[in-house]
């Protein structure tokens, strides 16, 4: 499958910067979902032990909604707006992808109001699904 976005553009749809980037692709975007993928790699700030660590899963989430978010204003001729997570519901890992290995994180947003998005995501390896989460994100209207 041919990604919709590649690594070389992921900085044009998100806020984040290297060392911090936790998405390669965006790989399907639906109606009510956005698929991206992402490899662990040895020199990822948030790897120990050669395993993607909880942080790690819950910032490629993060940053699986803001690519959600961005290719939505991108595509209305908008900026990217900044967001941050403000909680972190449901936390469920049953196994940490080691270096090397792809996963793929699904979010689908369940709420909006305001400024506030509800998301939910899910975190694959190998079809199964590893880990899951409920993000309640703050998107930033004016730059700060």
């Amino acid at each position: 499958m041919k990604p919709i976005v590649d690594k070389d553009q992921i900085e044009q749809y998100i806020p984040q910067r290297a060392p911090m980037i936790m998405i390669d692709k965006l790989v399907r975007i639906e109606e009510d979902k956005v698929t991206t993928s992402f490899v662990i790699d040895s020199h990822n700030i948030l790897v120990k032990d050669n395993l993607f660590s909880s942080m790690g899963l819950i910032e490629n989430m993060a940053q699986t909604a803001a690519m959600a978010s961005g290719h939505y204003f991108i595509s209305r001729g908008e900026s990217v707006k900044k967001g941050f997570i403000g909680s972190v519901k449901n936390f469920v890992a049953s196994k940490w992808p080691s270096v090397g290995e792809e996963i793929y994180t699904t979010i689908r947003e369940v709420q909006e109001v305001m400024n506030i998005k509800i998301i939910e995501a899910e975190v694959f390896l190998d079809e199964n699904c590893i880990a899951s989460c409920e993000l309640k994100i703050f998107i930033l209207e004016d730059d700060v």
